[in-house]
């Protein structure tokens, strides 16, 4: 999704897509969390500040790398995907998005324990 940021009319990228299916939900994602494109713009951009932006990027990188972790796991404790994934989803639960990637982090070493991968 294009994000226009204020201030410098830049305009930018943001996507984040389904591990399985490839499909963007980045639209979904912002929209959830009370961002939405502008009605009268010409394109479906947001706008938002750099600082916002570059949170939203982070969280975007962050979010990445626990599905491909879940993925790793999985493959070297030999067991679905699915079953690595939901344990750390829901450990990261209703929390604050701040805290998700650090209690997917968590989740993570403690599924590498109990499945004595190193």
């Amino acid at each position: 999704m294009k994000v226009i940021i204020k201030n410098t009319n830049r305009i930018e990228e943001l996507t984040i897509a389904d591990h399985y299916t490839g499909i963007d939900y980045s639209m979904d994602l912002l929209g959830n969390a009370g961002i939405h494109a502008d009605a009268d713009a010409d394109t479906d951009a947001v706008t938002m500040d750099q600082e916002d932006f570059e949170w939203w990027q982070n969280y975007i990188e962050g979010h990445e790398a626990t599905e491909r972790e879940c993925e790793e796991l999985a493959a070297q404790a030999g067991v679905q995907y699915s079953e690595i994934q939901v344990k750390v989803f829901e450990y990261m639960g209703q929390q604050d998005m701040e805290n998700e990637r650090d209690r997917a982090i968590q989740m993570l070493a403690e599924l590498r324990e109990e499945y004595g991968v190193a």
